[in-house]
């Protein structure tokens, strides 16, 4: 659930040049809710943000400021992994408490020949 303070493209990477053709890629990670790429919710987004930043003045509220926006979509994180040389992508995305809250993505995906 830590990918977005992570170089992702790098990481998933990694994670496809030590898996076998065929291997097996599984992991949990923080999914942006597609309001967040709308306007409104961007707008919404920055606003949180900043408030955030100022009841949060450690170095684990910067840390998650600073990582927010690495935080991707389902639509996004598919395009990444294919791009990373994945294939038989499939995503379960859970419900988040409210629209505007982050929600867990599980990711399965198989390595492909490249």
């Amino acid at each position: 659930l830590g990918m977005h303070h992570m170089d992702v493209p790098r990481v998933l990477s990694e994670m496809r040049r030590v898996l076998k053709e065929g291997g097996r890629l599984v992991m949990a990670c923080v999914g942006a809710p597609r309001l967040w790429r709308s306007f409104w919710g961007s707008a919404l987004l920055r606003i949180l943000l900043a408030r955030y930043r100022l009841t949060h003045r450690n170095a684990r509220g910067q840390a998650e400021v600073e990582a927010f926006p690495n935080i991707r979509t389902a639509s996004e994180w598919c395009t990444l992994l294919w791009n990373s040389g994945f294939g038989e992508i499939r995503m379960a995305e859970s419900s988040a408490r409210r629209p505007w809250y982050p929600c867990a993505l599980l990711i399965r995906a198989v390595a492909r020949r490249v």
